[in-house]
């Protein structure tokens, strides 16, 4: 089993991705670009290669960060929209347990609750699946609604992830400079910060970059490589 958010070998789960976010896409073009990638691979189509599809998802995923980082701050400063949301959207069972785990846990993101050991409690893995799901739906439906109040947050969303691409642009080129040990710990960890910010949709901090760039400075000068 991966260790990763998003298995990018897993077909499947890259399909599931880019269907489920590609309505995040605020260039209409851009989004019909990439509705038309996902159904040309859902119908196993030849030209659809690996690498395409990996383009595809990584292209998509830089898209809608910004928009996935203004939604979660909105919904941490409004917490009460996202649960009038899925509240409606949730079966009873469920919506009872819910209600239960919110009275207990003062979480001000539904999401978090599928973070903690204790929901294991509550909430059974078909009711986490129905949670994740109906938590999905409602970040597309607020974005729709509110959307347009989310300006600053967009913009600071598009901010930092410029400064995480560059972070990463750095931290690959600092590797292609170092011995073949250390190359491969810096690419290793590239991967995992790309698979935690562009698809897990975590806001990794630049500061822990940047201490990561200085440290692989520093064995840079330490033990160069030969001519």
């Amino acid at each position: 089993m991966s260790d990763y958010f998003l298995d990018l070998q897993n077909r499947n789960r890259v399909l599931d991705f880019l269907v489920t976010f590609v309505p995040f896409v605020q260039s209409a073009k851009e989004r019909a670009r990439i509705e038309k990638k996902i159904r040309d691979a859902e119908e196993q189509k030849e030209e659809i290669s690996e690498a395409v599809l990996m383009d595809t998802i990584r292209d998509l995923a830089k898209h809608v960060w910004p928009v996935r980082y203004a939604i979660a701050q909105y919904i941490e400063q409004h917490p009460g929209v996202e649960w009038e949301v899925i509240a409606l959207a949730l079966t009873p069972q469920t919506h009872a347990h819910i209600v239960r785990l919110r009275s207990t846990y003062s979480e001000p993101v539904l999401e978090s609750l599928l973070n903690m050991h204790e929901v294991d409690a509550v909430l059974d893995d078909a009711e986490k699946i129905e949670l994740k799901s109906v938590l999905q739906e409602a970040s597309l439906s607020i974005w729709k609604s509110f959307g347009g109040d989310m300006k600053d947050d967009l913009q600071k969303g598009e901010m930092l992830l410029s400064a995480f691409q560059d972070r990463m642009e750095t931290l690959r080129r600092l590797g292609g400079e170092l011995d073949e040990s250390l190359q491969q710990e810096v690419y290793s960890k590239v991967t995992h910060y790309e698979d935690r910010f562009l698809y897990e949709g975590e806001s990794v901090p630049i500061e822990i970059l940047d201490e990561e760039i200085a440290y692989y400075r520093d064995q840079k000068e330490i033990s160069p490589l030969e001519d």
